[in-house]
């Protein structure tokens, strides 16, 4: 068991706690201290827009928050956050990609 963030443990040997962990994240403890993901994530890009000078949709936003969480993994120890973060990040570029197309 690794102990991270507010003392919840994770057994690294159940890839999908990861997961679990991700999606309790997102729904539930981010969603509590930031508010709606896709509110926060376009306040994000119109923060980023204005200081970059170029338009950043809030998918993006997601994907290069995904991206610092993987350059994170790849330069540090193993940090369990780094990964569920990530994990979480791509969930949310998903639901935004996806929201946009009527299947």
């Amino acid at each position: 068991m690794t102990e991270f963030r507010n003392g919840i443990e994770m057994d690294i040997n159940r890839p999908e706690e990861c997961l679990d962990k991700a999606k309790k994240i997102i729904t539930d403890d981010r969603n509590k201290d930031y508010g709606n993901y896709t509110k926060n994530l376009k306040v994000i890009s119109n923060f980023w827009k204005v200081f970059l000078g170029k338009d950043i949709s809030p998918n993006e936003v997601a994907l290069l928050m995904a991206l610092l969480k993987i350059a994170r993994i790849s330069t540090g120890k193993f940090t369990p956050d780094s990964y569920i973060d990530a994990c979480g990040y791509l969930s949310l570029a998903y639901a935004l990609d996806k929201s946009k197309t009527k299947d």
